[in-house]
């Protein structure tokens, strides 16, 4: 099946619904603006405005790995509570058009 989009259903670049917390692209590769020995930004990160999708075969699964930095509004490294992470997943046609969509997440307790 294909999947869309890709970087929402593995919860790259989605923001908590604190405004606090954000989850981006953890590969050795990027580096972000944050503080040193802090995991907290120091500014904004843009994302670009694509709609990018995948396909998952029969029985199978996708991954990625993200890392988890707190935003330049945060106050400290990382806040602690509770922080709801939510995104929307489509399945598309083959033409790119959604045929279904459902809005997914977790959250983090930090303590």
């Amino acid at each position: 099946m294909t999947v869309g989009e890709g970087r929402a259903v593995h919860f790259e670049y989605v923001t908590a619904d604190s405004g606090l917390l954000t989850l981006l692209p953890g590969d050795d590769e990027r580096e972000y603006p944050a503080e040193p020995d802090c995991w907290r930004l120091t500014e904004g990160i843009v994302i670009t405005g694509e709609y990018r999708t995948f396909e998952i075969n029969a029985g199978g699964s996708s991954s990625r790995l993200v890392d988890l930095y707190a935003t330049p509004e945060a106050d400290g490294c990382l806040p602690v509570g509770e922080h709801r992470f939510e995104t929307m997943i489509s399945i598309v046609s083959a033409g790119a058009e959604p045929q279904s969509s459902a809005e997914w997440g977790f959250s983090v307790l930090l303590e």
